[in-house]
């Protein structure tokens, strides 16, 4: 027997909002009839498979959308977007991350938090410059990150 986790779509002030767990069951059919220019809110996705995956990307490679933008997107969601570089669309419909959730790690305590920021706050750090600094909230010691979780900023 199949659990099937529940899914949804809505649109508030020109968004889209996915929530749920983008997976075969997953209703994307109200994301074809977007036109110009799409907004889509990742933060509610907290988990996908394989065929939510590919549900997804047959969608982005067929749209009608002029270009789109991520926003809020979560780490599972940007660990997918660097394994599928057709996540972030073509050049017929091109897509960018607008803003993610930044897994930060401390070694002294191993405590792991993410943090939501605007991909534009990390751009000197893509650029070669330093790790933008961050303080545990458990140790008050410096927190890092890795920069191969922003692989998708790093190809041309």
């Amino acid at each position: 027997m199949s659990h099937q986790e529940s899914f949804e779509i809505t649109f508030k002030e020109g968004i889209y909002f996915l929530k749920g767990t983008l997976d075969e069951f997953s209703d994307l059919s109200i994301l074809m009839s977007i036109k110009g220019d799409a907004k889509l809110d990742m933060g509610g996705v907290k988990w996908c498979n394989s065929i939510g995956l590919r549900n997804i990307t047959y969608i982005l490679g067929r749209w009608s959308a002029d270009s789109f933008v991520y926003l809020n997107c979560s780490t599972s969601y940007i660990e997918q977007v660097n394994m599928v570089p057709a996540l972030l669309g073509n050049k017929g419909c091109p897509g960018r991350i607008e803003s993610l959730y930044v897994p930060y790690y401390c070694a002294a305590c191993a405590t792991e938090e993410e943090f939501l920021y605007d991909l534009s706050y990390f751009k000197d750090y893509l650029s070669g410059g330093a790790q933008p600094k961050r303080k545990c909230r458990m140790c008050q010691n410096d927190m890092s990150l890795e920069k191969l979780f922003f692989l998708f900023a790093q190809t041309p």
